[in-house]
């Protein structure tokens, strides 16, 4: 494993964005996004929610730090980011007024990510999201439980009551998922 690890891309340079997003370039040419909202329940994460200091990340010691005291391990960086691509277009057929698609700029780049139509949740803890586009992708929430803003949904009851409110999977007022990170880490589905 430390072999793997050593061959891993290291980051050369991050951009934080709104979202608790970073978008990391890594020394092999990959522009990727990581997504810290998960990290940031965690008590060595929290001061990130406070104040500019997250919009203050840099590339240091072969990672990406914010200080002396937060950094995040550079095979976190690569392994659990997404590459950033340019999807397929929005369907615009919907009625005047409706947005299908929110637009998401990456530095000089967009990224147009779909909104969720409908949703189904699974008995093993997934979500079978439709997008605007028409395509479909499952996503495993088993990873995200373990975070205090998902916990509540580790209720098998509670989890498959997950529906769609403005584009985007809610459980009730106060949990709901993103459709940028259901479209980017989500797994292509028939």
């Amino acid at each position: 494993m430390a072999n793997t690890l050593a061959k891993l891309p290291r980051p050369i340079a991050v951009e934080p964005m709104h979202g608790y997003l970073l978008k990391v370039t890594f020394n092999n040419g990959e522009t990727r996004q990581f997504d810290v909202a998960p990290y940031l329940d965690y008590p060595a994460f929290q001061v990130l929610k406070q104040g500019s200091l997250f919009m203050q990340a840099r590339v240091a010691h072969r990672t990406v730090i914010w200080n002396d005291e937060v950094d995040i391990a550079p095979e976190s960086l690569y392994l659990e980011s997404v590459a950033l691509q340019q999807v397929a277009p929005c369907n615009s057929s919907l009625g005047a007024g409706q947005t299908p698609c929110r637009m998401n700029t990456y530095g000089k780049e967009a990224l147009m990510t779909p909104d969720v139509v409908n949703v189904v949740a699974t008995p093993d803890f997934s979500l079978l999201a439709e997008f605007a586009t028409g395509e479909r992708r499952r996503f495993d929430m088993k990873p995200y439980l373990d975070a205090p803003a998902f916990a509540a949904l580790k209720d098998p009851g509670m989890f498959m009551r997950a529906h769609v409110k403005h584009g985007t999977v809610v459980w009730n007022d106060e949990i709901d998922l993103s459709p940028d990170t259901l479209y980017l880490r989500g797994q292509e589905h028939s």
